[in-house]
């Protein structure tokens, strides 16, 4: 997708929430500011603020907001075990990537065990 592409989407996406919200008080939701930091890798703050009918001021929080968030959760210790339980995969080796929509990804290989995975989307919903 080009850069064009995703600052469309997001505008779009504003322009959705703002046409169906039931408040004009309302917070733009989390999800909403996640995408319109995630531009700032590509575009100016003005150009993003312009496109996105928002304040400057509100996206210099929104940013410094998600930097904080980003800077605190580096890593997640998973559980190491010597032997697979009776309920793991015994054999194979599994490949796992992901690629999450800010940018960031994440990559696991060998034996990956429904334990593992488990407890990875455990430590992603907290």
């Amino acid at each position: 997708m080009s850069n064009q592409d995703q600052l469309s989407v997001v505008v779009t996406a504003f322009e959705q929430w703002r046409k169906n919200r039931t408040s004009q008080k309302g917070s733009t939701p989390q999800p909403l500011r996640q995408q319109a930091v995630a531009l700032k890798s590509q575009y100016s703050s003005s150009r993003i603020t312009i496109a996105l009918k928002i304040s400057g001021g509100q996206f210099k929080q929104w940013c410094k907001d998600y930097q904080s968030l980003n800077e605190s959760i580096d890593f997640v210790q998973l559980p190491v075990t010597a032997s697979p339980q009776i309920d793991e995969v015994e054999e194979g080796a599994l490949k796992l990537e992901l690629s999450f929509s800010h940018g960031e990804q994440l990559r696991l290989s060998g034996q990956i065990t429904p334990t593992l995975l488990s407890t990875l989307i455990k430590e992603m919903r907290a």
